[in-house]
C-alpha cells in the first residue's frame, strides 16, 4: 500500500480504515481552569503545553485513534509559552535563569509536547498568533500536508486565554480537504462559536 512502507500490517489496516471515516470531526471545545503540569526535575514544559497535550488526548480518544506516523499537528495561540517567558524575565532581572525553563519556554513547545506525548511523527507547527487570524494558514497547511505530505490526518487546535486562570481550547481532526473542512477551521477562529457546556479539566464537549 502506497505511503505506509516500513509500517506494520496492522498500521496499514488502520490507515485504510481511517481514510473511510468522516473527513472532519466536529469541532470540540474544552475549558481548563486548573492546568495539571507533569514537569520533572529533568524536564519542563510551559503550562499551556500540558493543557494542549491533555486536550489532544481527548480529541484522539473521541475520534477513535490516529495513525501517529501519518498525523500532523497545528497549534494556534497568542499565549503559547508567554507565562514562562515572563517568569524567566523576572528571574533574569535578579541575576539567575533556569536552563531547563529556558528550553521549555520555546513557543513551539505547545505543538512539540503533545507530539511527544502521543507519538505523532508527522509535521508540527506552532502559530504564535491570535487564533482569530490563523484560519487561512491552518486551512492551507492542512490541505498541503494531506495532499502532498503522506499525511492522512491533521490535528488542529486553537487556544484562547480568557482571564488569568481560564484557558479555552477548540480543536478538530481533519482527514481530507473539503468545503466542510473550511467551515470547521473557521470555527476554530471564533471562541464564541456554539454553546460551551463543560468547564472542567476532564471534560470535552461538542459544538
Amino acid at each position: 500500500m502506497h505511503g505506509i512502507q516500513g509500517r506494520s500490517f496492522e498500521d496499514g489496516i488502520k490507515l485504510t480504515f481511517l481514510k473511510m471515516v468522516r473527513s472532519v470531526m466536529a469541532v470540540k471545545t474544552a475549558i481548563y481552569s486548573d492546568i495539571k503540569a507533569r514537569n520533572r526535575p529533568s524536564f519542563y514544559a510551559t503550562p499551556v503545553a500540558w493543557a494542549a497535550a491533555h486536550f489532544i488526548q481527548l480529541l484522539i480518544e473521541d475520534e477513535g485513534g490516529i495513525v501517529a506516523h501519518h498525523t500532523g499537528m497545528i497549534a494556534a495561540s497568542d499565549e503559547c509559552s508567554l507565562s514562562t517567558i515572563r517568569e524567566l524575565s523576572r528571574t533574569a532581572a535578579q541575576g539567575t535563569i533556569s536552563p531547563l525553563r529556558f528550553a521549555g519556554a520555546n513557543p513551539s513547545i505547545v505543538a512539540g509536547l503533545p507530539a511527544l506525548q502521543h507519538g505523532i511523527r508527522g509535521p508540527t507547527l506552532s502559530l504564535t498568533m491570535p487564533p482569530e487570524h490563523a484560519s487561512s494558514v491552518i486551512l492551507a497547511m492542512i490541505n498541503y500536508w494531506i495532499r502532498y505530505g503522506n499525511i492522512v490526518s491533521v490535528i488542529a487546535i486553537a487556544h484562547y486565554q480568557q482571564g488569568e486562570h481560564r484557558h479555552l481550547f477548540k480543536g478538530l481532526i481533519a482527514r481530507s480537504a473539503s468545503d466542510e473542512l473550511r467551515r470547521q477551521v473557521l470555527q476554530l477562529g471564533d471562541p464564541q462559536t456554539g454553546e460551551i457546556v463543560c468547564c472542567d479539566y476532564d471534560s470535552l464537549c461538542q459544538n
